[in-house]
């Protein structure tokens, strides 16, 4: 009988130590069948593809998990950007390969449903409603409330009803598209963001560039991904190398394509999460 996924999931870190625990089989199959009969209660819609394409996300959930466990935040604003009408799908029409930037949203999921640090607070607006705004009310995550969806740049976005004495910091940006050519001051969003947060506050942009999944999918070498925000960045090499080499096992799945991602994590991971 099998005792463990051999997947990783960090909990935090105390006094400079890891605390961390392999993820058991049980655990596993509890996550992956409750976030499955979730999605049967939201919709009837392409279930095969949303039953699929959420359990290929887990592997990015504890990755992302356990990137911020290992960051030592304290509390996490979560800015998500999914929404159905940009996720008609999750994955292509093979089931292969994944939509982009759907997956990071599974991070409050993992963070909620293993109890790990740091406090992730996911900001939703009011009636909004979507397949993974769904998942995070009944996972339990923390929710607060934003006056809209939030998209690259804009200067009128709030973030309200947040617990007394809560402070942020670290925002996390997950999966914003902005327009082919611009960039932003990472400066100019943080200063967006400011009012909320602790003063030395880190902002983090999660994006994924769809070409380089397609490339990498194929076997090719990884293309150049283009600059979006600029300013100085934060070096998080030590802990995505831990967390690339720590979280998934290396052969968590049977088929080519995903195989060769989790071989290339650690590049992957330094090519779409860029801290400033």
């Amino acid at each position: 009988m099998e005792h463990s996924t051999l997947n990783n999931v960090v909990m935090g870190k105390e006094h400079g130590e890891v605390r961390s625990a392999l993820i058991s089989y049980e655990s596993d199959i509890n996550l992956k069948t409750a976030i499955r009969q979730t999605i049967k209660g939201y919709t009837s819609d392409k279930l095969t593809d949303k039953i699929l394409g959420t359990e290929y996300h887990i592997p990015m959930g504890l990755l992302g998990n356990n990137l911020l466990a290992l960051k030592e935040y304290q509390n996490v604003l979560f800015v998500p950007s999914f929404k159905n009408s940009k996720f008609p799908s999750l994955l292509d029409a093979n089931y292969k390969v994944q939509m982009s930037n759907a997956s990071p949203h599974m991070i409050p999921i993992i963070n909620a449903y293993y109890e790990t640090t740091p406090n992730i607070y996911v900001a939703y607006p009011v009636g909004h409603t979507s397949l993974y705004n769904d998942l995070h009310i009944q996972f339990d995550c923390g929710i607060v409330e934003s006056n809209k969806m939030y998209s690259m740049g804009v200067e009128d976005y709030t973030v309200t009803n947040i617990p007394e004495g809560v402070e942020f910091d670290c925002v996390y940006l997950a999966g914003h598209d902005i327009d082919e050519g611009v960039t932003f001051s990472a400066e100019d969003i943080k200063s967006d963001f400011a009012s909320i947060c602790t003063e030395d506050f880190d902002l983090i942009d999660n994006y994924q560039d769809h070409n380089l999944r397609l490339e990498v999918h194929r076997g090719n070498d990884m293309p150049s991904v283009p600059d979006r925000l600029t300013g100085t960045q934060k070096n998080i090499d030590e802990e995505i190398s831990y967390a690339s080499i720590n979280t998934i096992r290396s052969d968590a799945y049977k088929m080519e394509g995903p195989q060769r991602l989790i071989s290339k994590i650690d590049v992957l991971l330094k090519k779409t999460i860029k801290v400033y």
